[in-house]
């Protein structure tokens, strides 16, 4: 089949293109719109879930919040996060004990002593602080006391160091009043730069907790974005774009699928449905109404057989009532001689008849006539030197 024979067969069938072309481009928009909403109504069951894990989540953040803000507003936590625990004022003194340096280094380092003095000079900075920075090492051996004293800078190494040296002294008199007075002497004492362990383990503690405490706030808002992008997600629009794409495919599925019903129809139908089907056969005419497919047959069959005076048959494939009409119609209104035939396939004298006609005039019904027995037909007329003019169709 050649493109104009396309087209033609088409648009004898637009109806049939049209309502499968609609009828896919309609079926294909609601199956989607149906499955969006049965989607929408199944997605609808889960935002209770999802907003409760919301709440929860925001529960968590929350209290975690709370946390972070103690920790903001911890004294310890502020002043040592600011300091450079590689690089404290250092101040060191080594006094000489005569006897009992293990008792001086027992009362010197009991917490209970620092607690007191940190209390009665009403010191700012925490005592777990100031016991950090504030150290107490007895060598029984040398019978030596060394006292560390650090400080973020003079000012605080100062204070620090009045306070060192009233722990002393109230262990001094603490180790006298029970086992009486012993020698004591200055060895050394001297200032320098020098880095704090507990401190560094102490500011990498609480830099650690705190960077846990902002991530798991992190990885809390994230999940609240994920579970509140899930519901923001969960909407519905009859006539959405994606609606409108699956109409336009379903459209051009149908013009398919139509293509496909015509073409096979005209392939694989064994009854004639349409002159394309034939494209060697030349039509007069067709038509529902024989007396007028008859007068409109006139003109094309006189320029089809021009000035002949041989014998024309007027035949068929199949034994049709109309092929009586349309003889007499043209035998009135042309001077041709024209031969009804009749079904050439009925009897052998019709079949002999054939033989003696130069050319002949076929009358058909669609979907009546089969495609087989007219070229069958044809071959025979082609067989035997007889031309077709042309052929009348009754619908």
């Amino acid at each position: 089949m050649d493109l104009s024979t396309l087209i033609k067969y088409s648009h004898k069938n637009i109806k049939l293109i049209v309502v499968v072309v609609l009828c896919c481009a309609v079926l294909a928009g609601a199956v989607k719109i149906l499955t969006d909403y049965t989607k929408y109504n199944e997605e609808k069951t889960n935002i209770e879930a999802l907003q409760s894990e919301i709440d929860s989540l925001n529960s968590q953040k929350n209290n975690l919040l709370a946390e972070k803000s103690d920790f903001d507003g911890d004294e310890r936590y502020k002043y040592i996060k600011g300091i450079d625990s590689a690089s404290l004022q250092k101040y060191t003194t080594v006094y000489y004990i005569e006897k009992n340096v293990a008792l001086y280094n027992t009362v010197i380092n009991d917490i209970n002593l620092l607690a007191d003095i940190h209390e009665e000079n009403n010191l700012t900075l925490p005592l777990d602080i100031v016991d950090i920075f504030i150290d107490f090492t007895a060598s029984t051996e040398y019978r030596t006391l060394t006292i560390h004293v650090y400080g973020q800078n003079k000012d605080d190494l100062g204070v620090l160091k009045n306070i060192a040296e009233k722990c002393f002294e109230r262990a001094k008199n603490t180790v006298s009043s029970t086992l009486g007075s012993s020698i004591i002497m200055l060895i050394s004492e001297r200032e320098s730069l020098s880095s704090n362990t507990s401190l560094t383990n102490m500011q990498k503690a609480y830099n650690t907790e705190y960077a846990a405490l902002e991530k798991s706030i992190s990885e809390i808002d994230k999940q609240i974005t994920e579970k509140q992008s899930l519901i923001d997600k969960v909407t519905y629009e009859p006539f959405n774009k994606e609606s409108i794409q699956y109409s336009v495919l379903g459209l051009i599925l149908g013009l398919f699928l139509a293509y496909v019903l015509i073409l096979g129809r005209f392939y694989l139908s064994r009854k004639l449905i349409g002159i394309e089907q034939l494209p060697k056969l030349n039509l007069f005419s067709s038509g529902t109404d024989i007396n007028r497919v008859s007068q409109e047959a006139l003109v094309p069959v006189i320029y089809a057989c021009g000035k002949t005076t041989d014998p024309i048959g007027i035949t068929s494939s199949e034994n049709l009532d109309s092929i009586n009409t349309v003889s007499k119609y043209l035998k009135e209104n042309t001077d041709y001689d024209l031969r009804q035939l009749g079904n050439i396939f009925d009897s052998a004298d019709i079949a002999k008849s054939l033989l003696d006609c130069k050319g002949i005039i076929l009358v058909e019904k669609y979907k009546l006539s089969q495609i087989r027995k007219i070229e069958k037909l044809l071959e025979i007329c082609k067989n035997n030197n007889i031309a077709v003019y042309g052929a009348i169709v009754v619908e």
